[in-house]
């Protein structure tokens, strides 16, 4: 329905196209064991997963979370959401019954597009679900001033086991082949 609006308002043309571009893969720091706050999701959670019906809207998931190995997790399972930090300056994520695949292309939204400025792959070999916390100091200015929070970075290998190489894979670009300013409504 949007690309249909875009192509009608603007008159938007494009393709995707494949090319091998700079990327960071998402690798184990120690091949085969992840970090403390990396476990595999428990199959005796019961953790709710978002299924709206279509003549319903989404319920709202409850504020609360629910504690784990890995520390205080999302309600719902499937999503990767803020969770509460006891330090202002840190950001604070956590998964429930997450893939790496998710988890890896997440990161750039999670930590900002200047954090992270390429793709992330996973690369780990890790299969299945998993829960996950990750609590990292929001800007180096954090660190510098003597917060005791690791930077994104350190959070990542220390916390999760995890670690970002740079590599070069193929991946999906849109191609804007031709816009025009919108027509009147």
């Amino acid at each position: 329905m949007m690309q249909a609006l875009l192509a009608d308002r603007f008159h938007l043309v494009l393709h995707h196209q494949t090319a091998d571009a700079p990327i960071f893969a998402l690798v184990l720091v120690h091949p085969g064991v992840p970090g403390p706050n990396l476990r595999p999701h428990p199959a005796s959670d019961t953790c709710a997963t978002p299924t709206p019906q279509p003549d319903q809207p989404a319920a709202p998931a409850k504020p609360q979370v629910s504690p784990s190995v890995v520390g205080d997790l999302p309600p719902v399972c499937g999503l990767i959401a803020h969770i509460p930090s006891s330090n202002s300056p840190q950001s604070a994520f956590g998964g429930r019954r997450i893939p790496l695949s998710l988890l890896a292309t997440s990161l750039p939204t999670m930590t900002g597009m200047a954090t992270i400025s390429r793709p992330v792959i996973d690369q780990t070999g890790l299969t299945g679900l998993y829960d996950f916390t990750l609590h990292w100091a929001f800007s180096t200015a954090d660190t510098e001033n003597g917060d005791n929070a690791a930077s994104f970075r350190e959070a990542l290998k220390n916390q999760l086991g995890l670690e970002l190489k740079p590599a070069r894979a193929p991946i999906d670009i849109l191609i804007i082949d031709h816009i025009e300013r919108p027509s009147e409504n």
